[in-house]
């Protein structure tokens, strides 16, 4: 025939949780499996293939389609972006070929496994290449959070499965997060700050990264607090508010020498020489809380405000 059928998450004809299976739908698309955003329902079109999880182990769950699941005309596809709140797009590629995963924040998701917002990255056995997050032992390739709070910070473990050879992982949609975010690479023991566009070239061997990377989302400072003070020259700071200590991820070949912490009076409390690294974690425990100014000395001059909790 010519049906299209909807399946929603939410109570109607097409109910995926009320028979048993999470409200996510994963369909063949170009020789490879996606999921629908995490929407509340998704268009099955005539002769397309698809695949649904079933939620709890044991047992059986049938997938029946209703007539109440028929839709008639033209029904848009997909639903409009608007209905994402904060997101991040990785894109894997390499050759020809690519994958995609997806990090979001919404208020009423958690840290764990979202049955109504998260998606499993299903394998299809083949030589592409695949990416998704990790949350305890879920691989997703979309993967909800709970919105951060000022100052925090989330970490996600990424992974990807390769065949041997030049890869690239790409990120975009950047400017929808209210966060910083830094990839670090653990094989090359590398943090790299990431914006909007940027792509982190790498070579693996055959399924070598799959523990590689992990993404560190770093919330920004409440309305009115600015990071830095003067020009940040390119360096990212984390966690901020911080305790007792706090992270700088600096370019390659940054070029500081040293770091000084100053208080609002400009009287320096702490100092630190700096290494080489790109990485470098500054003591501040026993300073008194309040704002402080981090002034990084070299080849060029930065300045960065500091809250210290």
């Amino acid at each position: 025939g010519n049906d299209t059928f909807t399946c929603d998450s939410g109570l109607s004809g097409g109910d995926l949780t009320g028979m048993g299976f999470d409200a996510q739908v994963h369909r063949y698309n170009n020789g490879s499996w996606v999921v629908n955003d995490p929407l509340n329902s998704v268009t099955i079109a005539v002769g397309q293939s698809f695949q649904v999880r079933k939620m709890a182990e044991g047992g059986t769950a049938d997938f029946v389609f209703t007539n109440a699941m028929r839709t008639g005309g033209d029904p848009a596809f997909y639903k409009p972006s608007e209905s994402r709140e904060r997101y991040l797009n990785i894109t894997l590629r390499q050759g020809g070929h690519s994958d995609k995963a997806v990090v979001y924040f919404m208020n009423d998701a958690t840290d764990g496994f979202d049955a109504s917002y998260d998606a499993n990255r299903l394998t299809d056995g083949g030589t592409f290449p695949m990416v998704y997050t990790l949350s305890g032992t879920e691989r997703l390739s979309y993967n909800a959070l709970p919105v951060l709070s000022a100052g925090e910070t989330k970490t996600v473990p990424l992974s990807v499965r390769t065949e041997a050879g030049a890869c690239t992982l790409r990120f975009s949609d950047l400017a929808t997060l209210p966060a910083t975010v830094v990839l670090e690479d653990k094989k090359l023991n590398k943090m790299q700050p990431v914006s909007e566009g940027y792509e982190y070239a790498f070579t693996t061997q055959s399924g070598d990264s799959r523990d590689r990377y992990v993404l560190h989302f770093h919330a920004d400072f409440p309305a009115g607090v600015p990071s830095a003070s003067g020009a940040d020259g390119g360096v990212r700071m984390f966690p901020n508010p911080a305790g007792g200590s706090v992270t700088l991820v600096l370019s390659d070949g940054h070029g500081y020498r040293d770091a000084t912490v100053t208080d609002l009076s400009g009287r320096a409390v702490r100092f630190h020489a700096l290494s080489g690294s790109d990485l470098q974690t500054l003591d501040i425990a026993g300073l008194p809380s309040g704002v402080y100014f981090i002034h990084l000395t070299g080849i060029e001059n930065t300045a960065l405000k500091l809250i210290k909790q």
